[in-house]
């Protein structure tokens, strides 16, 4: 039975996944995980131009980021079927389904903060 593939260099590569040993080495204080909760196109890559992550997640799939990365920008292209979480506390989607958002910065801290969450819909007036 094929087993969803967690591991970030396994996904970069598309290669067989590693074992539990080798995910739980990336497993850590801060540890980040995109977590797709319906079919999300995803990129993952340093500030610095390097893609680690570019492909669509499925519902259900995750995505650890790996331990010790900095400078890490994600877009997605279903911000509301995109959710991250750290240290196993996840948050609120990234905003509305469909919705596209770019180079959110992979930052513990400020995903913790909530400084990634989407911002509220502008007010908008309507013709009467």
């Amino acid at each position: 039975r094929a087993r969803t593939c967690t591991h970030a260099s396994a996904v970069a590569r598309s290669t067989i996944c590693p074992g539990p040993d080798t995910i739980a080495m990336v497993s850590g204080p801060g540890q980040i995980v995109l977590r797709a909760t319906a079919d999300a196109w995803v990129q993952v890559r340093a500030r610095s131009g390097g893609v680690l992550l570019n492909r669509v997640l499925r519902g259900g799939e995750t995505w650890p980021v790996p331990a010790g990365a900095a400078d890490l920008l994600l877009t997605t292209g279903n911000a509301g079927g995109t959710v991250l979480e750290v240290d196993g506390v996840a948050t609120p989607p990234l905003g509305a389904d469909g919705a596209v958002r770019r180079d959110l910065p992979l930052d513990a801290a400020a995903i913790r903060a909530g400084k990634l969450a989407a911002a509220p819909p502008s007010a908008v007036a309507r013709q009467p």
